[in-house]
């Protein structure tokens, strides 16, 4: 569940307070602007809570919540081609999501997504360091990528790549038609 609206405050000194919740099962998810920097971890009075949920009732308070930014995102670019032709793509989406099923699902921080430009490029930054699967779609549907059954259905038609903190991997990619999903 996200937060919004007249219940949520940020700080000129960026501590915040949620008020108005419900009773229910939250993960703290941070959005962070266009840039090569990502949530390296989400603490709670010590306690690493990051892509974990956590349970809490209508009158309970979190206190000392840590949101820690890291500026050394790993980075792919590259381009994509046509499945037939060869040719290069333009607006074909490009898939980015983690080889460990445990980081994917609604708001991963280890899912992105970006389109190619008018001659088949594309670029995406901010990625956690780590292992990751890469697929390029021409015929995409914004909002699959937070399925896990349709990332699975990608796997064996993916590249596996590694990148380490500040790195940018290269790729080319063929676009490929989506899956059909039941």
């Amino acid at each position: 569940m996200t937060f919004g609206g007249s219940g949520f405050q940020v700080s000129e000194d960026f501590t915040f307070k949620i008020s108005n919740r419900p009773e229910g099962t939250y993960r703290l998810v941070a959005k962070l602007p266009a840039g090569n920097h990502y949530v390296s971890s989400i603490r709670v009075e010590g306690q690493d809570i990051t892509d974990r949920p956590i349970e809490l009732g209508s009158n309970d308070r979190m206190d000392g919540v840590e949101i820690h930014i890291a500026a050394d995102g790993a980075r792919i670019s590259g381009y994509v081609e046509q499945e037939e032709q060869r040719e290069l793509a333009p607006g074909a989406t490009v898939l980015v999501f983690a080889t460990d099923p445990q980081h994917r699902g609604l708001y991963s921080r280890f899912t992105k997504t970006a389109q190619t430009d008018q001659s088949g490029r594309f670029s995406l930054e901010g990625l956690v360091p780590g292992e990751y699967l890469v697929y390029a779609l021409a015929d995409h549907q914004a909002g699959s990528e937070m399925d896990p059954d349709y990332l699975r259905s990608l796997e064996r038609d993916s590249k596996r790549i590694k990148p380490s903190p500040g790195q940018t991997v290269q790729e080319s990619l063929v676009a490929l038609p989506a899956p059909k999903m039941n």
